[in-house]
């Protein structure tokens, strides 16, 4: 893990995505200082999850967590645990894992789909923690758990940041309008998708604009063929 101050772990510049022709991320620059807890938040359709993919890849030490979890059915915990790679060394051991997820050593053989979601959702964060990755992406990662698994999730991010692991995870504005719970203390810092959705803003306006023109043209040409008919136009009583 490089030191604090040694410069950003992550510098995206002029990050634009596409879904086939629609035009996802216009331009996104941020960065992501070693050690940090950044918290990337937006409502639905803002380009969260997005803006993750697009920079993930663990061959550069980027370690991705999906907010679908990806755990293999076919697989039991303990083969889902192991599945990833090593990419470098720094990861953490085993024991150290069930460490911060007990739940995991209880349920080993367990198939990876009949735990509950907030089980699955440590399997899925203790899969990549194996890693050796230097920056772990979190995609949505307490989206419809319980309370208490949520203040643990947070309490395991906290901890990660003080061992030195740097986190870059996403959240809607509904759940999140602050540091995670549980995660007190682990200087968050918040990159919102404020100007980005501002861009989105002004191109919906656009968008907008040109089809009320559009609209405009065509009750136009509408009552000039009503003119030349005779005929007069429908009333909104009609």
């Amino acid at each position: 893990m490089a030191a604090p101050g040694d410069g950003p772990l992550l510098a995206v510049r002029d990050l634009h995505a596409w879904y086939d022709e629609s035009h996802i991320l216009h331009g996104i620059d941020f960065d992501v200082r070693p050690g940090e807890v950044v918290t990337l938040l937006g409502r639905n359709g803002a380009g969260k999850t997005t803006t993750l993919k697009s920079v993930m890849g663990t061959r550069l030490g980027i370690a991705f967590c999906p907010e679908e979890r990806g755990i293999f059915a076919s697989l039991n915990v303990s083969e889902n645990l192991t599945l990833p790679p090593v990419v470098r060394p720094g990861g953490l051991s085993l024991e150290t894992i069930f460490g911060l997820f007990p739940n995991l050593r209880e349920r080993l053989r367990s198939q990876g789909t009949k735990l509950s979601g907030g089980e699955q959702q440590m399997l899925a964060i203790g899969r990549i923690l194996r890693t050796g990755a230097r920056l772990l992406l979190l995609d949505e990662p307490t989206e419809g758990l319980a309370p208490v698994i949520v203040q643990q999730i947070g309490a395991t991010i906290k901890r990660l940041k003080g061992e030195g692991f740097t986190i870059h995870r996403e959240a809607m504005w509904e759940a999140f309008g602050r540091c995670p719970e549980g995660a007190a203390g682990t200087s968050c810092r918040t990159a919102e998708r404020e100007r980005f959705e501002a861009e989105w803003e002004g191109q919906r306006a656009r968008i907008e604009a040109k089809y009320r023109g559009v609209l405009s043209d065509f009750e136009r040409r509408c009552r000039a063929i009503l003119s030349r008919a005779s005929l007069e136009p429908p009333t909104a009583a009609s």
